[in-house]
């Protein structure tokens, strides 16, 4: 028996590009990728470039390339996140506000040179599909600036030099995210039939001789009757739940119908005088859009869900019903797909 989530669960992919629109609004361009190294570890990388002179000749040319190595409270790509990076580039600013307070004499001079720094820094990941998510950062840390000061903006000459550090926020980034990547197979369990125990058969004869005397002699035979008749009934169904929910909701949807497949199938066994139930196994499956532990778990819940529905009609079987999680429903997606292709003659 299978069951059907109605709502696509998001899963981040492999590889991830991205574009910090904090920059963008700028006029920086900036673009960055991200890889998972582990369960709970990724790599993300990130570059911007700003090379353009605005009107009245200000100025904020730079580039930046900034690594960052990042610790997921849960899973690598969702959620929270911890991260470690450093930074490098350089720049030629001038007639332009600095924020943070640094370089206040912007408005009268032009700064060029280099700097290099690290900090650390928290964000948060939503992923609203599986290619498209969403994120957010905030890093606080430590740089050091060497620069070279001119008179005015375009063509002054060389005042002096000398270097500046800076203790302050390091990052800020809303980031627009898009994954690459496909999810490997899994495969569904096979069920294993039922095969009913031979039991050991006891004969005892009587032989009377000549009309004198009673022998009676009594013994053991081991008899194997003929294989009993098993017969494996299976009925598959596709039951609708609520976004987040495992209990089964016999009004909701097509869920009236497909319950009362089932329900036929086991009254059909019951009355049968010739059958006899020896169990009932409910194998649930979810959606492969999902992470796969996840699935597990769902498909788990939602197999209990039903066995508690059956326990219910049913009370005098509700010890022969036995739920085995199935997973994801690799098997049902293909059947799916292969329907929406299907092209008539």
């Amino acid at each position: 028996m299978k069951a059907q989530e109605q709502s696509d669960k998001n899963v981040p992919e492999k590889w991830n590009i991205k574009s910090n629109l904090l920059y963008d609004a700028t006029g920086t361009i900036n673009l960055g990728f991200e890889l998972p190294l582990a369960e709970r570890w990724s790599l993300d990388v990130s570059g911007n470039y700003n090379g353009w002179n605005w009107k009245d000749n200000r100025k904020w040319k730079h580039w930046m390339a900034q690594p960052e190595v990042r610790l997921w409270t849960r899973q690598a790509l969702r959620g929270h996140f911890f991260a470690l990076h450093a930074l490098g580039g350089q720049y030629n600013i001038g007639n332009v506000h600095f924020p943070f307070g640094l370089f206040k004499d912007l408005r009268d001079y032009r700064h060029d040179g280099w700097y290099a720094g690290g900090g650390i820094g928290y964000g948060y990941r939503w992923n609203f599909s599986r290619r498209w998510g969403m994120e957010a950062e905030a890093a606080v840390g430590y740089v050091r600036f060497d620069y070279k000061s001119y008179e005015c903006f375009t063509c002054g000459e060389f005042l002096n030099n000398g270097t500046r550090n800076y203790v302050g926020p390091t990052k800020l980034a809303v980031s627009l995210v898009y994954r690459f990547g496909k999810k490997a197979r899994r495969e569904a369990p096979v069920p294993v039939p039922y095969i009913a125990p031979v039991d050991t058969v006891y004969r005892t004869d009587t032989v009377f001789i000549e009309k004198r005397d009673t022998v009676v002699l009594r013994e053991e035979v081991k008899e194997v009757p003929a294989a009993p008749v098993i017969i494996t009934r299976s009925e598959q169904l596709h039951l609708r739940y609520k976004q987040g929910n495992s209990d089964i909701l016999p009004t909701f949807s097509t869920n009236a119908g497909e319950l009362s497949r089932v329900r036929a199938m086991i009254d059909e066994v019951k009355s049968d005088k010739d059958a006899q139930i020896k169990r009932i196994v409910v194998l649930g499956y979810a959606s492969p859009e999902g992470n796969e532990d996840s699935n597990l778990a769902l498909s788990t819940r939602r197999a209990t869900g039903l066995r508690n529905y059956l326990a219910s009609q049913y009370p005098a079987q509700a010890d022969l019903l036995t739920v085995v999680p199935g997973g994801e429903d690799w098997a049902g997606l293909l059947e799916a797909v292969e329907k929406d292709l299907l092209v008539p003659e």
